[in-house]
């Protein structure tokens, strides 16, 4: 069983926006994630820096560790379920990583911060995620 991590809380937009997403408590090993800022990065190119939502990536994202799996929400409103394929733990972070559509996804998760660094990868791009976790303690 996976250890549960004490995250300070996510910022408080993040909180209010999640509140009725995360009204199904059934399972302890939840976090709410709040997506900060995004990298797009293609060959040969500049990488550009911008918020989530310019570069159609998740806003927030509900971690389900008893379900083993990620649902992401967009911008407008579009709900994204992931199946968790593994997960591993050290000392100071939590470790999952899965894949969508032929993209493998990574998300580390420091577990006395709760900050989190995502990845995606494609054939020609590559995107890179900050935010920051918190879990719920809705039980």
């Amino acid at each position: 069983m996976i250890e549960r991590c004490k995250f300070r809380k996510a910022p408080l937009w993040a909180a209010a926006i999640g509140l009725t997403w995360l009204a199904n408590p059934l399972h302890a090993e939840v976090a709410l994630c709040a997506t900060e800022q995004a990298i797009s990065c293609t060959p040969y190119e500049q990488c550009d820096r911008s918020l989530p939502g310019a570069m159609n990536l998740p806003l927030l994202m509900k971690v389900d560790i008893g379900m083993s799996e990620i649902v992401s929400m967009r911008t407008a409103g579009e709900e994204r379920t992931s199946k968790i394929a593994t997960i591993a733990e050290t000392d100071e972070a939590m470790l999952i990583h899965g894949a969508d559509s032929h993209r493998p996804w990574v998300l580390q998760i420091d577990k006395s911060s709760g900050r989190f660094t995502g990845t995606i990868a494609g054939n020609s791009v590559a995107f890179v995620l900050f935010g920051e976790c918190s879990w719920d303690e809705m039980q």
